[in-house]
């Protein structure tokens, strides 16, 4: 077909800049989401001076590790420090952001500048899904508001701004993703060898990772099986062949700490009161948190429209999005520890979900479409930057409803001028009457806040 020439392509040549950026159509506004979210984290992160709280305080440590061989140039060290030290959690975060504190030095930005790398990956993903399951979309709309509801999710919103590894794994599992799709029901063997190397390195991001994939693996390999597709069954087996060996390059040595870090969640699922495996409440865990805690009920509502439409009219197209959330959703619950946060990988599903009746709509599309932009927007600012004012929450039977809230997980909160440093730390302990002061060897973290009726830093009041 003839290529139109327009008169800046007269003018600066045929594939200009700006010809290929025509080409890209979502690249501008994802680009403008992107810059939004790390210029936004930035200030918060700079401005905030409570310290790190317990998991992120162990991943920077353990970052901390892995930096100092690097720094020195002790190759030998570093892959002791990496293949043979006792570490619980796969090490993908932890090498990133030693590498950020090697080229920028250790600061509060370096300690989470994995996320933004994260936000890029999880941005270009959920627009590249979100077009390919919708050929039919012309307008490149969808696509970004899919991306922008992704991140500007609650719990996404305020979880970018502090080191935990869950971020990561949503922006990796999507990437997952994107590979499983390209490799069209295993049909494509390069990509589904892509498949495999995207899944081996979402194992070395958090052990949890092919949690999101069993559904929608059972489902084609179910597929290629009655079909006798020997081409898929082949590929698929080189895919795992792939995933596996990388992935055992690290866990191989680290068998017994991954062991230990399952008792010790499973322990602290009696600790935190959560609900017993095969209990009604349990099944209800994650549903129920998605709608209220991850979303809030506006983009909950949002969600369950697109859901709706999406089952009576696109259900085929958008089945794999379905087992993917389902998935997730469903290991979950059998495992005893349960968290908000472990099930966030499964938002940018919801959110390709939440915009595939967009285009559909014969009337008022462009005002649906700012009214999303406009309630995912208020969504992320108000889990970075919450106030009083505009703090919306009812409550059904004791039970609160987040309309849209903040400070309802102890991190969603605005930058806090409360500087925890060791000094200050010691002489309000020590000044304590009838207290005395212990210290818990390699602890990262002091863990005062939501310690009821117990120390868990070494310090309590009949000097236990």
């Amino acid at each position: 077909m003839k290529t139109k020439i327009v008169p800046y392509q007269r003018m600066f040549g045929h594939k200009t800049w700006i010809w290929r950026i025509q080409r890209r159509p979502t690249l501008i506004p994802l680009l403008l989401v992107f810059l939004m979210a790390v210029v936004s984290t930035a200030f918060w992160t700079l401005s905030d001076r409570t310290p790190p709280s317990w998991d992120p305080s162990d991943h920077i440590r353990t970052a901390l590790d892995y930096y100092q061989p690097m720094a020195h140039g002790e190759f030998t060290q570093e892959l002791r420090e990496i293949f043979t030290n006792p570490h619980p959690y796969a090490p993908l975060f932890h090498l990133f952001t030693a590498a950020g504190f090697l080229l920028f030095g250790t600061s509060r930005l370096t300690f989470i500048a994995v996320n933004f790398a994260a936000l890029g990956i999880l941005l270009v993903s959920v627009s590249w899904i979100t077009r390919t399951l919708n050929p039919a979309h012309k307008a490149a709309g969808p696509a970004v508001i899919a991306s922008l509801l992704a991140v500007c999710y609650h719990y996404p919103a305020w979880m970018i701004h502090d080191a935990f590894l869950d971020y990561t794994l949503m922006a990796m599992v999507a990437l997952g993703f994107v590979y499983l799709l390209k490799a069209d029901q295993f049909h494509v063997r390069a990509d589904a060898v892509w498949f495999g190397i995207a899944a081996g390195l979402g194992m070395w991001t958090k052990q949890t990772f092919p949690f999101f994939f069993i559904l929608p693996g059972v489902w084609l390999l179910w597929r290629a099986a009655v079909r006798r597709d020997r081409r898929a069954i082949s590929n698929m087996i080189l895919s795992l062949a792939v995933a596996l060996l990388i992935a055992s390059i690290w866990y191989v040595p680290h068998l017994d700490d991954i062991r230990g870090i399952y008792r010790v969640n499973s322990s602290n699922a009696s600790l935190e009161n959560d609900a017993p495996v095969f209990s009604l409440k349990s099944f209800a865990y994650y549903g129920a948190i998605l709608l209220d805690v991850q979303l809030q009920m506006p983009l909950a509502v949002v969600f369950i429209a697109g859901a709706a439409w999406s089952l009576y009219r696109r259900f085929r197209e958008h089945r794999i999005l379905y087992l993917w959330i389902l998935g997730g959703i469903a290991s979950f619950t059998l495992l005893a520890n349960k968290d908000p946060r472990y099930t966030l990988p499964i938002l940018p599903a919801v959110a390709m979900l939440s915009v595939s009746w967009l285009n559909s709509l014969k009337r008022n599309r462009t005002l649906v479409g700012t009214t999303m932009v406009s309630l995912a927007l208020m969504s992320f600012f108000n889990a970075q930057w919450p106030s009083q004012w505009r703090d919306l929450r009812a409550a059904i039977a004791g039970h609160p409803i987040y309309i849209l809230a903040g400070n309802i997980v102890h991190f969603d909160h605005r930058p806090l001028e409360d500087d925890w440093s060791i000094p200050k730390i010691v002489r309000l302990a020590a000044a304590a009457p009838g207290s005395r002061l212990g210290v818990v060897p390699n602890r990262a973290s002091a863990e005062f806040v939501g310690t009821a009726g117990r120390a868990s830093a070494g310090l309590s009041r009949d000097g236990r």
